[in-house]
């Protein structure tokens, strides 16, 4: 009965080596957890661990495989009783592999859904986290003022988590969505293209944007680097 279930401490610690980069080596470390797991019939522990590899699998590509696993945890999940905490956070990695597969409109209704119930659960990390997804999909519109509308909850609510990556990924899609509007301002054809080579004079319609993508990106930079998120950075 000692091994019987991977105690959160280590599904903490197989999450980390997923999120520092190591994608493959975090879904080998959680497919051999989920078999203890198994063995020790904790439904919510192998849950969670088909969570990590979910996450491996969508940040390689692996669309299907990613989907397999998010089936799998919520299998897991109703057979534990269906615990409302771990069905949230199933249903917010459905709305990052929509992104992903761009159903941009799937996963911001799968957002609508969850965000304040995350909220009143307490899990702020998971609530920034979609809020990052429904910036993403902003961005992706090209809906400016809409992020702006979201960066300073999304900031306050991934701070207050504490937890360092989610505030990563919050920082980095503000930066991003600066960064598109700052370029967007450029009149020259294909300037977009060639940032190295714009005259200075005709680069100030975009400054202001410019340096807040900057300040928001080295923000990102400096968290990820003191979590040790080096691949980040």
């Amino acid at each position: 009965m000692q091994r019987a279930s991977p105690p959160v401490r280590d599904i903490t610690a197989i999450w980390e080596i997923a999120r520092a980069g190591d994608l493959r080596g975090g879904a080998e470390t959680a497919r051999r957890a989920i078999v203890d797991a198994r063995a020790a019939a904790d439904r919510v522990n192998t849950a969670e661990l088909h969570l990590v590899a979910a996450f491996c699998a969508m940040r390689q590509g692996e669309h299907a495989e990613a989907l397999g696993e998010l089936d799998a945890a919520a299998r897991e999940n109703a057979s534990s009783g269906n615990h409302a905490g771990t069905a949230l956070r199933i249903e917010t990695w459905r709305a990052e592999l929509a992104y992903f597969q761009g159903r941009y409109s799937e996963a911001d209704d799968i957002v609508d859904r969850l965000i304040l119930h995350l909220e009143e659960a307490g899990d702020l990390a998971y609530a920034a986290f979609a809020l990052r997804i429904r910036m993403a999909i902003l961005l992706a519109r090209v809906d400016y003022n809409g992020i702006a509308a979201l960066a300073e909850r999304a900031i306050r609510v991934a701070t207050a988590s504490g937890d360092k990556y989610v505030m990563v990924q919050v920082y980095n899609v503000l930066g991003a969505a600066h960064f598109d509007r700052a370029t967007s301002k450029l009149d020259a054809p294909h300037a977009r293209a060639h940032l190295t080579s714009i005259d200075p004079r005709d680069a100030a319609p975009m400054e202001a944007d410019a340096r807040e993508a900057l300040r928001l990106f080295e923000s990102a930079r400096d968290v990820a680097i003191a979590a040790h998120y080096e691949y980040a950075a």
